[in-house]
Order: structure tokens, then sequence, then C-alpha cells
């Protein structure tokens, strides 16, 4: 029987600590060189200086707006049953084995093993029977 927690942001902190920075680093930058929408739009300095700007703006809500991922802590039984529990898709059992780092979808019978599960599971299954090769 798996048991499940969420686990913290704080591996996104750093990132999202970097992207203000850089914020603030070109927040500076264009005060210093005159960059500001007064400065008219047509400058091809204020354009990319405005694009990037918009840019890390748009980045920094995306990571702030991440879901956590859930931990899970299980003994026994394979990826397929989470996977299938999760997912409700037997084939994600490879893409987890791939965040996971794990070699087998195939769990040990006598050790807890603690795996963690993506909103959504976005990796590539290396191997295993693709949705549309599935046979009805």
């Amino acid at each position: 029987m798996a048991s499940v927690s969420t686990a913290s942001q704080s591996v996104l902190q750093p990132l999202i600590a970097s992207i203000v920075a850089f914020q603030a680093g070109l927040l500076t930058y264009g005060q210093q060189n005159g960059l500001t929408v007064d400065s008219g739009t047509t400058s091809p300095l204020y354009l990319q200086y405005a694009q990037l700007t918009n840019a890390t703006t748009i980045l920094l809500n995306l990571v702030r707006s991440a879901q956590t991922l859930q931990e899970i802590q299980i003994i026994g039984g394979s990826l397929y049953a989470i996977a299938a529990q999760f997912y409700q898709d037997v084939t994600q059992a490879f893409s987890l084995m791939e965040v996971n780092n794990i070699p087998s979808p195939w769990l040990s019978e006598t050790l807890e093993e603690n795996l963690f599960l993506p909103p959504t599971v976005t990796a590539q299954a290396s191997s295993g029977i693709s949705a549309a090769q599935a046979i009805p």
C-alpha cells in the first residue's frame, strides 16, 4: 500500500530567486540606460529589453505556478500499478522509471522505496507498447 505526501517546492526556490535577481538587474540596466516606455518603443535596444523583460516575467510566473510533486513510499509491487493508479495509463511506468532513475518497473518486496510522481509525466517511454500499438 502506498502512502502519499506532497514534496516541498524547495527545489524551485533557487530558480525563483535567480529569476527575480535577473529581473532586478534588468530593471537597473534599463533605468541606467534610459530604456523606459517614454524613451520610444521603436529603439531596437528598447524592443530587445522589453522582450527579455516580458520573457522573464512569463518564466517566473510559470515556475511559481508549478505544481508540487507527490512523493509516495511503497514496498513491492510495480510501476505499472502506480502508473495505472495515478495516471490511468500503465505505459507511463516507463516514464516513471526514467523520472525516478529506476532500472526496472518491478519494485523490491523487502525495501521501502520513495518515488516521485510529477503532476504530469512528459518523458518519452524508451520501450513498451504505445497506446497506438495496443491491441484492442
